[in-house]
């Protein structure tokens, strides 16, 4: 299971419909999400871990969510997110378009 510490406390991330369906809520398409998440948007990131957090911890909002996190802490969460979706689909592609795979590497650079 994908899980890292935010705001103190452990936290796992699911990757699940309700997940994706948020994430699709927030922008339309899944590949309009993924999209601006490769494009480096914080908003996106935020949209992202928010809406897999949220399935464990339904009292957060997406405010909690950013002011749990710090510019310095986006690798390690990157990495938490691109586990959590490895997990989630296995072998098959991500809903996303891989797009936090890409971030990932893009972050490496």
């Amino acid at each position: 299971m994908a899980k890292l510490v935010l705001g103190g406390k452990e936290r796992e991330l699911k990757v699940t419909m309700g997940a994706l369906a948020r994430i699709e809520e927030e922008y339309g398409t899944l590949e309009a999400a993924g999209k601006a998440l490769v494009q480096g948007s914080a908003r996106a990131f935020l949209i992202y871990l928010w809406a897999c957090l949220v399935e464990d911890d339904p009292s957060l909002t997406k405010e909690d969510v950013g002011k749990m996190l710090s510019v310095a802490s986006a690798n390690l969460v990157i990495g938490a997110l691109n586990q959590a979706f490895k997990e989630a689909f296995g072998g098959m592609k991500q809903p996303s378009g891989g797009k936090i795979q890409q971030l990932l590497k893009r972050r490496r650079l």
